[in-house]
């Protein structure tokens, strides 16, 4: 169910603006102009034609020169070991792609890449995230030959909606995700219709269609019944 749903939300900018948000640190955050962030194609085909896809890549602006911030986004319903594997996978597609469309730069002035883990498992998340701590131990020095990258994680069913932004659409999707009553929908639906301007009409058409997927799960034969209001001004 995850997968088509998240991929709707995450096709709008502000879902995106509003993740950076949450799990941003304010000492990078601050340089990205988020007023700038384009959607790219998520497809890459390597030199030998293998083809990859990930789920979600974004840009903006990054900093005072040209360089992008490059996002990639992952959403995940079980700890999965080999994910800062295939991060590492993606991000080399994603250079190579760059490259053969002469956007990658200068070496020293490549973009940097970000990947953002959403998982939504009933489990904690147990996976390492940084590539290194794949890799066997090795001596000192030999470490700097190894490949590193880590990937940041949003843990929806552990994180605490509190810790997150004000006003921040992930609020929603946390909120959603920990609900196990039609009420406790409504609750969220409640606040996230506040959070929602008229300009985010389509992005409330598909958190509602979400929100119908969630109560038929939660409470089949009962979609839309128990949410009142806050149902109604979503669609």
């Amino acid at each position: 169910m995850h997968d088509p749903i998240y991929r709707r939300l995450f096709a709008f900018p502000r879902m995106v603006r509003d993740l950076l948000g949450a799990v941003g640190n304010p000492d990078w955050l601050g340089d990205v102009d988020l007023n700038t962030l384009e959607k790219l194609p998520a497809e890459h085909v390597g030199d030998s034609g293998q083809q990859r896809r990930g789920d979600a890549i974004w840009r903006a602006r990054f900093r005072n020169g040209w360089l992008y911030l490059l996002v990639l986004l992952e959403f995940q319903s079980r700890s999965d070991a080999r994910m800062a594997l295939r991060n590492l996978e993606y991000t080399a597609l994603l250079y190579r792609e760059l490259d053969r469309r002469g956007e990658l730069g200068t070496p020293g002035r490549w973009p940097p890449v970000l990947p953002v883990v959403l998982y939504n498992g009933d489990a904690p998340w147990t996976a390492a995230l940084e590539m290194r701590d794949l890799v066997a131990p090795v001596p000192a020095v030999l470490s700097p030959c190894q490949p590193s990258q880590r990937s940041l994680l949003l843990d929806e069913r552990r994180v605490a909606v509190d810790d997150l932004p004000s006003n921040n659409l992930m609020r929603a999707v946390v909120g959603f995700e920990q609900s196990r009553t039609p009420a406790e929908l409504a609750r969220v639906a409640e606040a996230l219709r506040d959070w929602l301007s008229p300009q985010d009409s389509n992005l409330g058409r598909a958190f509602a269609a979400w929100v119908r997927q969630l109560v038929a799960r939660i409470s089949p034969g009962q979609a839309g019944q128990e949410l009142g209001e806050p149902w109604r001004k979503l669609r």
